[in-house]
């Protein structure tokens, strides 16, 4: 699973992001209740380690993440839940 998420990945843009899709930030379009068209584009992560892992109702996990610039954290945590089968908040 680790080197699934390792290397030159798709990383879906989140809808709260400051990409443009038609000269409007998706951000903007999701506050006014618009469709956000989910763009998919390269990104590159080098490492992902674990460093701490707490087991309770709501287990909580540290990591330390090297990558690529514009890649967005959040998108990857929450793909990184549900490859886990677990749940994460929406990114």
């Amino acid at each position: 699973m680790r080197t699934r998420f390792v290397g030159t990945i798709q990383q879906a843009v989140p809808a709260y992001s400051a990409v443009k899709w038609k000269g409007s930030r998706l951000s903007d379009l999701a506050r006014e209740g618009l469709p956000v068209v989910s763009k998919s584009r390269p990104v590159r992560i080098d490492s992902i380690d674990l460093l701490n892992y707490s087991p309770a109702i709501f287990p909580e996990v540290t990591l330390r993440i090297h990558c690529g610039s514009g890649t967005y954290i959040r998108s990857l945590c929450r793909d990184l839940a549900h490859s886990l089968r677990c749940c994460s908040l929406p990114a």
